[in-house]
């Protein structure tokens, strides 16, 4: 009777709640507030900064959007560079939807997609898996709504806060998030991910000094593509050594 409970899609949303009241939510709320802090530097109201965590749900292009409407830029031109900085979802969304799919209406993907970024994203892909099929989508979904309701309430408190925040604790708090993902990631068991994680790290400064605007979306296509290449490799040598093996130990008996 007791396992059965367990494998009730509450039981996954329970679940899905207390990893969003965790330590990532923590650090979530810290970016936002510090996010909030920051746009109000740049003229947007409590109101106006909330909306864009609402709505965009991405810190990258969140601070694009700061910058470009600090800068004076046109629409078009801040709709872009949000959109381009946001592409990166597209690929994430695709990995995520067969995992989480199997319980509720076809429609419940549309709002569960809204909820994707790094660190939820992250999670999910590590956990869900592990649980029964009608666990996974509501999993997801609590730990998107405690992310996503969470964030929004704290960029607005950061923007009334922000004048109680020095500069330099406003910009170090951003910086919470990398952190966490870091650590997050060395508790992946797959390899490619941590060379990911590794290459994109060396790399990512460099490619940010050739070219500033393009640097998130360069710096992830390149360092996927050498992780994925350099397991490849390694996966191969490994099968080589294996397959020697083998055949050594048959020889031998």
């Amino acid at each position: 009777m007791g396992a059965a409970d367990d494998a009730t899609p509450l039981a996954g949303f329970r679940a899905g709640l207390r990893v969003g009241f965790g330590i990532q939510g923590v650090i979530m709320v810290g970016t936002c507030l510090s996010y909030g802090a920051l746009a109000r530097e740049t003229g947007m109201g409590v109101l106006y900064s909330a909306a864009t965590t609402s709505f965009m749900w991405a810190l990258p292009a969140q601070i694009v959007f700061a910058e470009l409407f600090a800068g004076g830029a046109s629409l078009l031109a801040i709709l872009i560079a949000v959109g381009v900085t946001n592409a990166r979802f597209t690929p994430m969304a695709v990995a995520l939807m067969p995992v989480i799919r199997g319980w509720g209406p076809r429609k419940l993907a549309f709002l569960a997609v809204h909820f994707v970024a790094v660190t939820p994203w992250a999670l999910t892909m590590r956990d869900a898996p592990a649980m029964p099929v009608p666990q996974r989508m509501p999993f997801w979904l609590g730990i998107g709504l405690v992310n996503f309701i969470g964030g929004t309430l704290a960029t607005a408190a950061g923007n009334i806060l922000a004048v109680a925040f020095p500069p330099y604790v406003s910009l170090g708090m951003v910086f919470l998030v990398i952190a966490y993902w870091s650590i997050l990631f060395t508790d992946v068991s797959e390899r490619y991910a941590r060379f990911a994680v590794g290459i994109g790290a060396l790399l990512g400064p460099l490619i940010f000094l050739a070219t500033p605007e393009w640097s998130l979306l360069l710096g992830g296509l390149i360092a996927g593509t050498a992780a994925y290449a350099l397991n490849r490799r390694l996966e191969e040598r490994d099968a080589r050594r294996a397959a020697v093996a083998t055949v050594g130990g048959g020889e031998d008996a």
